[in-house]
């Protein structure tokens, strides 16, 4: 029985050593074919360079080309991260690598240079925002194309959608509350509320932005002079991070009737995003709104921002990750009404602090999380979510305070 076993075990190591051969070779054969691939690309690319100064050049025309070429490399990108699988430190080297051989033509697009760059220190800086809201290429020549290209991506139409439904969101919450107060955390280029300018000032809204990023305040400062709003909004440096503790957010900043955020979440880890979802929640008004924005991960490809570019700062999470560190936070499930932007990748949260959960938000401790099981609660009805469309902001509050 001795020999048997030993045979046996014998056996499967030999297996194991068969399929650890096997997975190795295919590796090498992923990252030989993704060398080739990024030659082609590079010399595809050359080619297309060339066409651009033509003095009859369809940009149209090449941008086609173009895309069809990082298609073709994504393609071979993607095969490499499937064979890596969960080595996350093999594949994030091999991004790099990637972009490192590809940057000659990269670096030629504002766009594509920045998202690889970080030059204010983190992906998705004010700046880049800013510009991505505008929808316009930047760069001359071949840059012209990179920057299409990264402007068609599902992202950087997906936060496009995204600002005109908080733009909107936010209208409506002005017009029915008349006076309130509201924090806007992380607040890059305040795009959205330039564009509500004249709601701001005929509803004598306040708004306090906050932002880590003191080239952001200073950019957003200008543009609310511009636009006549320095009455009605200030601004302060204040590190997001701290904004964990409700205690300390109502001491330094008071209590507000909307709180929102429009792309911060994402980069949160979640023991920390469940601190500020709670600390936040009870930095309301009783009554008051918080508007919490995330990016759906099962509504977009990862490709495009891990390798192309290096905006892999944010967190992937699906609907349901992101509506479970929403309950994990104490918030109550019929406080929260949850509605999609027009493109389906952003996820929009409106959570209304009822008066009678002042004082009756669970606490939970990191340990806490982990050793529990929350099950998932249903979001409302579609019927319900079609009729919060329609209402305005008091008449949803008032449903809910009768339920």
């Amino acid at each position: 029985m001795k020999n048997i076993n030993s045979h046996t075990h014998n056996k499967i190591a030999g297996m194991h050593l068969d399929s650890e051969a096997a997975d190795a070779t295919a590796r090498a054969r992923a990252a030989e074919q993704l060398d080739v691939a990024v030659a082609e690309f590079n010399a595809a690319v050359d080619s297309i360079e060339a066409q651009c100064s033509a003095p009859n050049a369809n940009l149209d025309d090449l941008a086609v080309q173009l895309r069809d070429q990082l298609w073709r490399v994504e393609s071979f990108c993607r095969e490499m991260e499937q064979q890596l699988g969960a080595d996350r430190d093999a594949v994030r080297e091999k991004q790099r690598e990637f972009r490192q051989q590809t940057d000659a033509h990269f670096a030629k697009s504002f766009f594509m240079q920045r998202a690889r760059t970080w030059p204010q220190g983190y992906p998705g800086d004010y700046e880049i925002i800013e510009k991505a809201y505008n929808n316009q290429p930047l760069s001359p020549g071949v840059g012209q194309l990179f920057d299409r290209y990264f402007l068609g991506t599902t992202l950087a139409n997906g936060i496009r959608y995204r600002r005109a439904m908080m733009r909107d969101i936010l209208a409506a919450e002005m017009r029915e509350r008349q006076g309130a107060r509201i924090l806007n955390i992380g607040c890059g280029p305040c795009r959205e509320l330039i564009e509500l300018a004249s709601v701001i000032r005929d509803s004598r809204t306040q708004v306090t932005c906050v932002d880590f990023d003191a080239d952001a305040l200073k950019y957003s400062a200008e543009r609310v002079r511009e636009s006549g709003l320095q009455d009605h909004v200030e601004f302060r440096r204040y590190n997001a991070l701290r904004m964990i503790n409700a205690e300390r957010n109502v001491r330094e900043f008071g209590r507000f009737d909307v709180i929102y955020t429009i792309g911060l979440l994402d980069y949160l880890a979640d023991d920390v995003l469940i601190r500020m979802i709670r600390a936040l929640y009870e930095t309301l008004q009783p009554g008051g709104t918080f508007i919490a924005v995330f990016k759906d991960c099962d509504r977009y490809d990862t490709i495009d921002y891990h390798w192309l570019v290096d905006w892999s700062g944010f967190l992937q999470r699906t609907r349901q990750e992101s509506w479970q560190l929403i309950l994990e936070a104490g918030i109550p499930h019929d406080a929260v009404t949850i509605q999609r932007s027009q493109d389906d990748v952003m996820i929009f949260y409106q959570i209304l602090r009822h008066a009678a959960h002042v004082h009756n938000v669970p606490a939970h401790s990191a340990h806490d999380r982990r050793s529990q099981t929350i099950e998932p609660v249903a979001p409302r009805p579609a019927e319900d979510l079609k009729r919060s469309r329609r209402e305005t902001p008091s008449e949803r509050r008032r449903r809910r305070v009768s339920q």
